[in-house]
């Protein structure tokens, strides 16, 4: 309730005051300008390294109570369309390896057609604008069965925040740029600390716990200097902006930044771009490869999953496919060019990975003079089926 004297927030049944924290969101119209970037979405991917600190900043309490609502649930789906449908699959592989706990990660429009629900159910919506139709509709139809519900949302007031019986605000500020950059790596960082607060209360992979935690707070300094490469990114999307087919692949935990990677570059590019895991290369689409056909390889800083990309990549290029590396470290010898971010753990390597993403598509498509902000057909918020 708001009046003269002030505000105050009551329970609707009882009348009674509640005892509320209240989050202070710092948008006005200063935030909705280019501030000197050619574009809203430069300036928003250069963002990233503060919206990953204001994640950071979320109330701990808001995080532990979603943790907890995954550890009493027997069955929890995450669900999402398109960048946030990303960002789910990103956290599949964070609360597997630090909790030692499966998640369902389920397209959102696909739910009410494969979601089995009932009361001992969660279902966490990922939606940046609240306002998502099928993730909306997904969270309705839990419901009908008796079903928790979570959100992790953008948008103050938002339908998702009023209907969710539990609601994690991102905080990463208002986002005018049609395609999600800085709203998806402040999802990201929401689901993180969401999955580190879940291994500690189940006391699962602690030594690997330790080590994430240890690199949380360099993550904005390792999306800064990849930030720093904007030039080396931008000449290598000029260098193979002619083309019209791109392949991104991954594996593990880069498999999502493929995905993502690929959505973001036919968003704006209007090329065809697939992602995919490089373990399916081989049934189906290598046949595709060419010398005018691309492909994007996500590769980690060290381990199996580093060494087994780059024996796809060599795969391709025996082929005639051209490779560009998006790499984790050290340059890759076996590509047509790496373009490198900090070495980090691998289940950090997301957020650089991503941002480097994010440029290669921004730049080619500014190459071909694409209006990178209003993509055509489509929309900051999808609220029809």
């Amino acid at each position: 309730m708001v009046d003269r004297s002030g505000w105050v927030v009551k329970n609707t049944r009882t009348g009674e005051a509640l005892d509320k924290d209240v989050m202070t969101v710092s948008w006005d119209h200063e935030m909705a300008r280019k501030e000197g970037y050619p574009t809203f979405m430069l300036k928003e991917i250069h963002e990233q390294p503060k919206t990953v600190k204001d994640g950071l900043k979320v109330y701990d309490k808001d995080i532990e109570l979603l943790a907890e609502m995954i550890a009493n649930a027997k069955r929890t789906y995450i669900i999402g369309a398109g960048t946030s449908l990303n960002a789910a699959w990103v956290s599949f592989y964070w609360f597997a390896r630090l909790c030692r706990t499966p998640v369902i990660v389920m397209d959102s429009s696909e739910f009410l057609e494969g979601g089995i629900c009932d009361e001992d159910t969660l279902v966490i919506g990922i939606t940046q604008s609240g306002e998502t139709y099928d993730t909306l509709a997904a969270i309705r139809f839990a419901k009908g069965f008796r079903a928790k519900t979570a959100s992790i949302v953008n948008v103050i007031g938002s339908t998702a925040t009023r209907e969710s019986d539990h609601v994690v605000m991102q905080n990463s500020g208002i986002e005018i740029s049609v395609c999600a950059t800085k709203t998806f790596t402040s999802q990201m960082i929401v689901l993180l600390r969401t999955a580190l607060a879940l291994g500690k209360m189940l006391k699962s992979n602690e030594s690997e716990l330790q080590a994430v935690e240890a690199e949380l707070a360099n993550i904005p300094r390792l999306i800064e200097a990849v930030l720093e490469k904007k030039d080396e990114i931008d000449r290598a999307a000029k260098e193979y902006f002619t083309r019209q087919n791109y392949l991104y692949i991954g594996k593990g935990i880069s498999l999502p930044t493929a995905l993502e990677g690929a959505l973001k570059f036919k968003e704006i590019t209007y090329f065809h771009a697939e992602g995919m895991s490089s373990g399916l290369l081989k049934h189906g689409t290598i046949s595709l490869i060419d010398d005018n056909f691309v492909t994007v390889a996500i590769i980690p800083s060290n381990g199996e999953n580093r060494s087994r990309i780059i024996g796809n990549v060599q795969e391709i290029k025996a082929r005639g496919g051209m490779v560009i590396g998006v790499v984790s470290g050290e340059p890759v010898e076996q590509c047509n060019v790496s373009l490198c971010a900090p070495e980090c753990h691998e289940l950090i390597a997301p957020f650089p990975l991503t941002v480097v993403c994010q440029l290669l598509a921004y730049y080619t498509a500014v190459h071909h003079n694409r209006n990178v902000d209003r993509p055509r057909a489509l929309a900051k918020s999808v609220t029809v089926g």
